[in-house]
């Protein structure tokens, strides 16, 4: 037995590509959708619609659970070359707090490993630091 769809619902069709959130139903059985996907939270937080369409008829729609937004790895960090760029020693102390928040971003996500560039990096600032 199929689940009659509902305004708010997020469907699925055979021969339609993605998930699709009910707009609207009117008593003639028309049906409009909005297309979502992986940025399907996004849109619902700036209420805008990426696609909407009308079908004649609720059938042949399949109701299924909201889709997630993928999951994002953290920031990382400007390159270093790009931050030389005109860069006054000063600043090295900027450098350094961000190369370790950036550090920790990655520490705090099991899928990430730490450039190596990063470790050496602070270290040679942390040595001229010192000098």
């Amino acid at each position: 037995m199929t689940k009659e769809i509902k305004v708010g619902d997020y469907v699925r069709r055979d021969d339609l590509y993605g998930t699709y959130k009910v707009v609207e139903i009117y008593d003639n059985g028309r049906v409009f959708l909005t297309m979502v996907g992986s940025s399907a939270v996004e849109n619902e937080k700036e209420n805008t619609t990426e696609w909407l369409m009308c079908y004649n008829s609720t059938s042949g729609f399949t109701v299924v659970d909201k889709p997630t937004p993928p999951k994002r790895h953290p920031l990382g960090l400007e390159p270093r070359s790009i931050w030389e760029e005109g860069v006054l020693a000063e600043r090295e102390g900027e450098r350094l707090v961000k190369i370790n928040e950036a550090i920790k971003r990655y520490l705090d996500d099991d899928e990430m490993t730490i450039p190596e560039e990063w470790i050496e990096e602070y270290n040679e600032i942390k040595l001229r630091k010192q000098s």
